[in-house]
């Protein structure tokens, strides 16, 4: 469940503003806890990309699975912050980067599987350069893809980037797809 959070108690100071992601993870009050249902803000990501700032809500128990910048235990104390107040699954809370070093594949596929499992859109937004993927990438049946004019260079022997076979029910927009 979402849970809504007013502006103005960004404004007011009322939500506490953090930095990145990992100081999130370790954040606690003055007494060492924080209370179940703290609301914070966060900035960025550790890599100070402000496309990956949200909301996050503090849940008192374990963590079963991280999802990378949706789910994230906590360092410190047992609990586990979860993202709020989100309408698209953006992919670079899984750490897809527009760095030519690197292969997104494996990030892209984490976001396009979480995406499935709660049926939310996955977003490419705009991106410097192009994302490079050296593999296919397997997406789940009934997956939407949304791009903001997102570039996608494949560099992989693979046949195809996108690997659908057996799915079905794919929408992709807004994607420039090249491969070689």
């Amino acid at each position: 469940s979402q849970l809504l959070v007013d502006t103005e108690d960004l404004i007011s100071g009322t939500i506490r503003v953090i930095a990145t992601y990992a100081l999130l993870k370790e954040w606690t009050n003055r007494n060492g806890s924080v209370v179940p249902g703290q609301v914070v803000y966060v900035v960025s990501n550790d890599d100070n990309d402000y496309d990956n700032g949200g909301f996050f809500v503090f849940i008192d128990n374990n963590l079963s699975k991280e999802v990378p910048g949706i789910k994230m235990k906590h360092t410190k104390i047992t609990g586990h912050w979860a993202r709020i107040n989100y309408k698209d699954i953006n992919v670079k809370w899984f750490g897809v980067i527009d760095d030519p070093a690197i292969d997104n594949g494996p990030r892209i596929e984490a976001a396009l599987d979480y995406g499935a499992e709660v049926n939310k859109k996955v977003r490419f937004p705009s991106f410097s350069r192009k994302i490079i993927c050296k593999s296919s990438i397997k997406v789940p049946s009934n997956t939407t893809i949304v791009g903001d004019n997102t570039h996608i260079h494949c560099i992989t022997p693979a046949y195809a980037l996108f690997n659908i076979i057996g799915k079905s029910n794919i929408s992709i927009s807004n994607l420039t797809l090249d491969g070689g």
